[in-house]
């Protein structure tokens, strides 16, 4: 028994040894992964997507970049190349091609089923615009007797509402011209002013109608305002609630008043 242990310590003797004299591999002291390339197509699709990637307004770079994510919805539609939402597809969707004829959505919307492509300012008013069937101490349903119409949420504050004229016309390439904006407003106590806006840094907004509750006595009347129109412009809303109702209905665009 002890030479069978004495020739078992003398295995494990030679194999150490044997271990032992093996000439040490070579490390370098410090290295680095090379962190694994990203296939060459994907790089050319992510810079598709970018070059794609533009502002629909060009005074997205004006916006605090709080907004990128207080108003995310707004900025991701209207400024995705300021707060980095440039990814989905390389080619808009054929409804969201503008270069194509506006749609009768967008030269006309009687606000039954949605806002069309006008839509509420997200900053600088105090209240939204909101669709209503009927409303207390107000209409009891669109201006032509039936449907929707868009209301301020709450009846004391400034409220806007916006489209840029780029989402009216038909092409960008050059200014329209005139064309007439017809409304339908209801307004028992306030005051709605439309305005016209340059879309450069600093413009002012500029009163293209100004109407108040004098003479309305809470009912629905009809105004028509002829507007230069342009791609370098937009339309603006503007309601001051005090206390009652100032409601909207069926506004559209035609070539003539």
């Amino acid at each position: 028994m002890a030479i069978r242990w004495l020739a078992v310590l003398c295995a494990w003797a030679l194999i150490a040894q044997f271990t032992l004299s093996l000439p040490e591999e070579e490390y370098p002291e410090e290295f680095e992964l090379d962190e694994p390339e990203a296939p060459e197509e994907e790089v050319k699709t992510r810079q598709r997507r970018q070059s794609a990637c533009e502002d629909q307004l060009n005074y997205c770079s004006q916006w605090p970049d709080k907004y990128c994510q207080d108003y995310r919805d707004y900025m991701k539609k209207n400024c995705p190349k300021k707060c980095g939402y440039c990814s989905g597809p390389t080619k808009p969707p054929v409804c969201e091609d503008k270069m194509s004829n506006a749609s009768d959505k967008v030269k006309k919307c009687t606000f039954d089923d949605s806002m069309c492509d006008w839509h509420n300012v997200p900053f600088d008013d105090d209240m939204d615009f909101v669709i209503k069937s009927s409303i207390s101490g107000g209409p009891s349903s669109g201006a032509g007797g039936s449907g929707k119409f868009l209301v301020t949420e709450t009846s004391n504050g400034k409220a806007q509402l916006l489209i840029p004229f780029e989402l009216v016309l038909g092409s960008h390439n050059a200014d329209h011209g005139t064309m007439c904006i017809r409304f339908n407003y209801y307004i028992t106590r306030g005051s709605l002013t439309l305005y016209k806006i340059e879309n450069r840094k600093g413009s002012r907004k500029t009163s293209l109608a100004a109407i108040s509750n004098q003479g309305n006595q809470g009912v629905w009347k009809c105004e028509k305002v002829r507007v230069e129109v342009s791609v370098h412009r937009q339309l603006l809303f503007e309601v001051n609630a005090s206390g009652q109702v100032v409601a909207i209905d069926d506004i559209s665009f035609t070539n003539s008043c």
